[in-house]
């Protein structure tokens, strides 16, 4: 309605701080321009001094600015319905040329990704951004988006996990609970715990737990324990 005026009332103080933190906190994965104007505009909602007493940071690697940069082509290609061709290598090293159409971002972990209709696949995939070479438009597509959505969904729920029990030194103990929650590391010693924790059986897992080098000690089950010395060998002979 063009004599609607957006209440100032709604938003206290402290409301506008955690807007500020949270808006602050994605600044730092992703460079925007409007994110900084918005930050500008909610701060002129209040006079008092905003000095929030939460503040989210993040590491400032010399490669989240690149990651920045494909980012926002990435972006700019979802809202212009644009087809994306690039070069694609995966966990394994092998290298595919793919063209995409792209759906949306997502930022796991420490990890951006890419959700897209592969056209070379005929299905919808999930693309590790720093795995994506040399990314360039190739023409526009129409979004088959309400599909994305569903498929996005079904690709989420279907990555199998299983259950893993661990002995965790005391000196580690906190960041599995971090990552994994209270009732999840139970005291076994006076200096050791046991964690029980879902985990995928594939590199991520593996690299996740080598880690934590001796602090970490897999107890069961068997198949995952020789599927990580097999990961573990294979990092040794490196050196062989």
């Amino acid at each position: 309605m063009e004599a609607y005026k957006f209440d100032k009332g709604l938003l206290n103080h402290q409301d506008i701080e955690n807007i500020l933190v949270a808006l602050g906190g994605f600044e730092g994965l992703i460079t925007n321009q409007e994110i900084q104007t918005t930050i500008q505009k909610i701060k002129g909602m209040t006079t008092a001094d905003i000095s929030p007493i939460l503040d989210v940071t993040f590491y400032d690697w010399l490669g989240r600015s690149q990651i920045n940069e494909e980012n926002l082509f990435i972006r700019q290609a979802i809202e212009n319905n644009w087809l994306l061709k690039s070069e694609y290598v995966d966990q394994t090293g092998n290298k595919t040329y793919r063209i995409v159409e792209p759906y949306k971002l997502h930022f796991r972990e420490m990890h951006w990704y890419l959700f897209g209709y592969c056209l070379e696949r005929k299905d919808y995939r999930t693309f590790k951004l720093t795995r994506i070479l040399n990314s360039q438009k190739d023409g526009f597509f129409v979004p088959r988006t309400d599909q994305a959505l569903q498929h996005e969904k079904q690709y989420n729920e279907q990555e199998k996990l299983v259950i893993v029990h661990l002995s965790v030194d005391i000196t580690v103990r906190h960041q599995f609970i971090e990552r994994y929650g209270k009732d999840a590391v139970k005291k076994e010693t006076a200096s050791s715990y046991l964690a029980t924790i879902e985990l995928p059986e594939n590199q991520y897992a593996y690299r996740f737990l080598a880690g934590f080098g001796h602090k970490v000690r897999i107890i069961k089950p068997k198949r995952f324990i020789a599927k990580y010395v097999n990961f573990l060998e294979g990092a040794l002979k490196l050196y062989k």
